[in-house]
């Protein structure tokens, strides 16, 4: 992981250790936003930024919101990036401000960046992603999805790992109604996609956008 310019702040010693896949990286980040819709607006702007300094397509990229409690409660952010992009991630937090971030990677280095004030909840949002939770705002095959999408294919195509319903067993052939907002829920580590349904065939996921989504598109 290369964000070496970002050297680590003794005081978060003992740190905590999230050890990423191999080529891989966690970032957990926080901006003490009140409001879960602006954490997916400052993830939409970041990986805006990212992508304007010329990163790759990340297939793999897995962002995840948690509710944190310090310094106070709020809504911080996870990504599981590839390591080699960390440094357009570390620079768009810069040229973003007002980000606190902390970084790991596979052999269990930290490093941090931003303003002090937020890092407590860039260490939690850390904690969750290591006890495998959070909700998942991007997350890899998500793009393949489009209207009315059956269960098989959502699992073939996508990280989800199981779909739920708290209505029970449904139909093997069941399809998700629109599956281009889903917002699935990390279990264990385990990517669940939680639905309702009255009709056994057609599942509709419990969380849905707002009248105006936030951050169309992502």
């Amino acid at each position: 992981m290369t964000a070496a310019a970002h050297a680590p702040d003794p005081r978060l010693s003992p740190a905590p250790r999230v050890l990423a896949p191999p080529g891989r990286a966690v970032g957990a980040l926080s901006a003490l936003h009140a409001v879960r819709g602006d954490s997916e607006h400052l993830l939409a702007e970041l990986t805006a930024l990212v992508g304007a300094a010329g990163a790759r397509a990340d297939d793999e990229l897995l962002a995840l919101t948690h509710l944190v409690a310090a310094p106070w409660r709020h809504e911080a952010l996870s990504v599981d990036v590839a390591a080699e992009d960390v440094p357009a991630w570390s620079a768009a937090i810069d040229e973003h401000g007002g980000v606190a971030a902390v970084w790991t990677d596979a052999a269990g280095a930290v490093v941090v960046q931003g303003p002090e004030r937020a890092r407590p909840g860039a260490l939690g949002a850390l904690f969750e992603h290591r006890q495998g939770r959070g909700r998942a705002v991007v997350f890899p095959g998500q793009s393949t999805l489009s209207g009315d999408v059956a269960v098989a294919e959502i699992l073939a195509r996508t990280a989800v790992d199981m779909v739920r319903s708290s209505h029970g067993p449904f139909a093997e052939d069941a399809v998700v109604t629109a599956s281009e907002f889903l917002r699935p829920v990390r279990e264990g580590g385990r990517l669940v996609l939680l639905v309702g349904h009255r009709d056994p065939r057609r599942l509709v996921a419990w969380e849905v956008p707002n009248p105006t989504p936030c951050c169309a598109g992502h």
